[in-house]
């Protein structure tokens, strides 16, 4: 297993204003459902099965700025989800020993607040980031579930796993996948990764859970997916891959973002610009 550490949030800064290099801008996901997880083919004749990890995305999500007219497939590589402080009335966005980490109405007492809080590594009453297991607190901001396609298998006796073998962040960010339930934190990092204990395993083909970081900046997960076919009581592997997944954290709601974007993109028009008028004046010459 492997960890490092990226860029804090001067660093994320710099990225964000010079168009973050590595990260094409035309690649944000900002706002929208997608599910991540495997297409299980069944491979026909002398063909092997296949397993190819993914992210779908569905009609409407916005990516790039602009929204997609149909679902469509993607590389783990070729998205960057956007994290950003969800600011609406029912979620609270801090917590601590008297405050919980739920929508009104839903089960408060699942899980203690501080559990989620000492995984995070965070001190009491400590502002965290979140992509919620909900798409209707209000705000744009991307709903990212999980779940598996199968073709040619015509069976629903299929598992998947998703498993983190690797994670990159700023220094002293953590990331916790969570849901309510019996088995709360399915993969977190501050203590380590491990893949003994960091997956989300399930026999739905969707499902939803949360994503939780705790700090301003960017994020890599590196994940294997697993996919399984039950015969009798057996569970056969079929076969796996592997993607690395980024995030974007930032510090406050899509507008600032949005606002970087546009001011990276004019610095960049700049560039072309610049290129081009030396590039006519040496013809010139």
């Amino acid at each position: 297993m492997t960890r490092a550490y990226g860029v804090g949030l001067i660093g994320w800064g710099v990225l964000l204003v010079l168009g973050a290099r590595s990260t094409a801008v035309a690649d944000l996901w900002t706002a929208g459902h997608g599910d991540l997880g495997p297409e299980i083919v069944k491979g026909t004749g002398e063909a092997a099965d296949e397993v190819h990890l993914h992210l779908h995305l569905h009609k409407g999500a916005v990516v790039g700025g602009q929204e997609l007219s149909d679902d469509g497939e993607f590389a783990l590589g070729d998205v960057t989800v956007h994290v950003p402080r969800i600011a609406g009335s029912t979620y609270v966005n801090s917590y601590g020993s008297s405050a919980a980490l739920w929508l009104v109405g839903q089960d408060q007492g699942t899980v203690a607040s501080q559990s989620l809080q000492t995984r995070l590594g965070l001190p009491e009453y400590a502002f965290f980031w979140n992509l919620p297991d909900d798409a209707g607190l209000g705000g744009d901001y991307p709903f990212l579930g999980y779940g598996y396609h199968e073709e040619g298998w015509g069976t629903s006796d299929l598992k998947a796993k998703l498993t983190l073998v690797a994670f990159t962040g700023p220094v002293g960010g953590e990331f916790v996948l969570w849901r309510s339930g019996p088995k709360l934190v399915h993969m977190q990092t501050s203590d380590g990764i491990s893949e003994a204990t960091d997956f989300l395993e399930f026999t739905t083909d969707h499902g939803h859970a949360n994503w939780s970081f705790s700090k301003v900046g960017a994020y890599t997960l590196t994940i294997r997916s697993d996919a399984y076919v039950l015969n009798g009581s057996v569970w056969d592997w079929i076969g796996s891959d592997q993607g690395t997944l980024n995030f974007q954290v930032v510090p406050e709601p899509s507008s600032l973002v949005l606002v970087g974007i546009g001011l990276g993109g004019c610095l960049l028009a700049g560039v072309v610009r610049g290129r081009r008028a030396r590039r006519v004046a040496r013809q010139k010459a």
